[in-house]
């Protein structure tokens, strides 16, 4: 639900640009871990999660924030980085010596950088800064925010050693670094800080715990006018020409607050990017490996086109031709959509689909990405799928109450928890409750048949599905077995009638022969060795389940004819050789022509030899059923 921090961007001493990467490690104290330890890092991070009442978390999480009550907030701007500043060294008793003495929301609603941006879900920059008060090193600014407009409040970057003027070569780099994480469908955090003059603290009025707003304009400026928001506090700043004071639209404050002013000529100190959608580990192996084993992985999401197929891309799904269908209509959404994608026609919105299948081709029935989904959409997609013979499993968030339709109408449901519920506390007296977010999560997945909790592998449902796979097989074979036997007993006693002879067997041998034995072999076929082949059989459509009836006819006969056959031959042959009489020829199928009677009155010695005769070839039976099911 909260994205990750994936790298952090920031400029040296010589004007380089460096990338450090960071990663997601279960093993760390801190729950992530920098690829590279070799390089040095002073950076005070903007961070507030509660940590500071002893509660230390190792996962994603949420910071405490006013923010998302101005407008939609970018999911980035809503999570907490504490893990990172642990992991660069800063300890949780550090933020004890800074006290909180003012919050400073920003936001630039007509930020000309919005001219440049298509179809973007957060349109509004803005920046959340905080003012605090150090007893060694006096009064700070401390601010995170937007790319855009942080940017148009800082004069200086921090190389690691000293202060720089952010020049045009400084800004392209920086600016060509969000591009590339814009493309990746990253999200970005911009980093500034300002040391605040005791003169400029003393020109505010008393601190007060209600924050502030703020609400900025572009204005109209010729080349000399100095920008607004970056007028020098020191004799360095004032050395910017008037040609670089221009290289950014300024910005008016709608205020005369004389906070305000404080949000002026800050330092720029690195940029941090966060993953949208975090991965689980070996995601793109799985998708892979369900492929290869004929299923169709279909992600559904949200997004826009070009986001969806940038992450769609991540776990490992076809971006190319013919690859996504929005499932929103033309007048619900003016979104980025590829040429290619519009010249091949494909439908546009969920109201089209099934009479795009009828009428034109079934390319949705193969397409692995659908766009601009909402609840609603993925409903009627599943039964889309469900009428045309496909068996829907649908995996999804178990904290995200918009899947229990999607939950409750598939085939099969699988709901995984995004983090985990439990708080971790470093307090030794822990209270056993449970955390809202369990019961949230159980009761949303009650229609699922399985729970996964976030650290669990994926893997565990291609262990499912391979033994699901050979389970159907075993529970087929077991079924045909025990349908083909009963047959074949059946048949047997009936050609036995047919040829005038004895009862095949007794009454007692075939109920035990039905009852028994018959369903206890074929019940030995569910526990069939592993086959490995079984992830690469291709599943047929959940329609016209026996439409191939000569396919079990044919077995039928390769099976249990001979059978059939031998079985009557074995009873006639030996029914004969009991029964014949001194000097009598052998001679099949005259058993009534010899005793022209029932053979219910047949004498002691005649039943005696019936009864051998029924005996031996009910072993016979047993062999041959059995037989084929014996390990080699």
């Amino acid at each position: 639900p909260f994205p990750s921090i994936e790298q952090l961007f920031f400029i040296d001493k010589d004007g380089k640009s460096v990338i450090l990467d960071v990663e997601e490690s279960s093993q760390n104290t801190n729950g992530i871990r920098f690829e590279d330890n070799d390089w040095s890092l002073n950076l005070l991070l903007n961070t507030n999660c509660g940590f500071a009442e002893g509660k230390i978390r190792n996962d994603p999480h949420r910071r405490l924030s006013n923010l998302h009550f101005c407008g939609r907030t970018q999911s980035a701007r809503q999570t907490c980085l504490c893990r990172l500043g642990r992991e660069i060294g800063f300890s949780v008793d550090v933020i004890k010596s800074f006290k909180l003495l003012k919050q400073l929301y920003t936001l630039s609603p007509s930020h000309p950088s919005l001219d440049k941006m298509v179809d973007y879900h957060f349109k509004v920059p803005n920046m959340f800064s905080q003012i605090f008060e150090e007893a060694s090193s006096g009064y700070q600014l401390i601010t995170d925010g937007s790319v855009e407009l942080v940017l148009d409040c800082c004069l200086d970057y921090w190389n690691g050693e000293d202060l720089s003027i952010i020049d045009r070569n400084i800004e392209k780099k920086i600016l060509d670094f969000c591009q590339t994480a814009t493309s990746n469908d990253n999200q970005i955090i911009t980093y500034a800080y300002r040391p605040i003059h005791r003169e400029e603290i003393f020109q505010l009025s008393t601190f007060d715990k209600k924050p502030l707003f703020f609400e900025m304009l572009p204005t109209r400026r010729t080349l000399n006018s100095p920008s607004v928001l970056k007028k020098s506090y020191n004799s360095q700043t004032n050395l910017h020409t008037s040609e670089e004071d221009n290289r950014r639209q300024s910005i008016d404050v709608i205020s005369n607050n004389p906070y305000s002013y404080i949000l002026r000529s800050q330092i720029f100190l690195c940029l941090a990017t966060l993953a949208t959608h975090r991965l689980k580990q070996h995601v793109s192996d799985f998708v892979e490996d369900v492929r290869l084993a004929g299923i169709r992985f279909v992600y559904l999401s949200p997004a826009p086109e070009r986001e969806s197929k940038a992450f769609a891309e991540r776990i490992g799904l076809e971006t190319d031709w013919n690859s996504c269908i929005l499932l929103s209509s033309d007048s619900e959404s003016s979104g980025y959509q590829e040429l290619h994608d519009i010249k091949a026609q494909l439908p546009r919105g969920i109201e089209n689909i099934r009479s795009h299948i009828e009428n034109v081709d079934d390319i949705p029935l193969h397409v692995s990405l659908f766009a601009e989904c909402t609840p609603s959409a993925i409903k009627e997609l599943i039964e889309i799928f469900q009428e045309n013979g496909e068996v829907v499993c649908c995996i999804g968030s178990a904290l995200n109450f918009k899947n229990i339709s999607s939950f409750a109408i598939a085939d099969v449901s699988v709901a995984i928890a995004p983090l985990h519920t439990k708080q971790q506390t470093k307090s030794k007296n822990q209270i056993s409750l449970q955390s809202p977010l369990t019961y949230a999560a159980d009761i949303i997945s009650l229609p699922c048949s399985l729970f996964m909790n976030p650290d669990s592998s994926l893997y565990i449902l291609t262990q499912i599905i391979r033994e699901s796979r050979e389970l159907q097989i075993s529970m087929i074979n077991a079924f045909f077995l025990l349908l083909g036997s009963l047959l074949t007993l059946s048949l047997c006693y009936m050609l036995t009638f047919l040829l005038l002879s004895p009862p095949l067997f007794t009454t007692w041998q075939m109920i035990w022969l039905s009852w028994i034995f018959i369903p206890v072999i074929s019940a030995t076929l569910l526990s069939t060795p592993h086959d490995p082949e079984t992830m690469t059989l291709m599943p047929s459509k959940n329609q016209n389940h026996i439409g191939n009836k000569n396919k079990f006819y044919k077995y039928f006969v390769i099976r249990f004819i001979l059978i059939i056959f031998m079985v009557v031959l074995v009873f006639e042959i030996i029914l004969t050789r009991l029964l014949k009489e001194d000097g009598d020829t052998f001679s099949l199928f005259k058993v009534y022509r010899t005793y022209n009677k029932s053979f219910l009155d047949w004498d002691k010695k005649s039943r005696d030899a019936l009864q051998y005769a029924q005996i031996i070839t009910l072993f016979f039976f047993v062999y041959y059923i059995s037989f084929p099911n014996k390990e080699p």
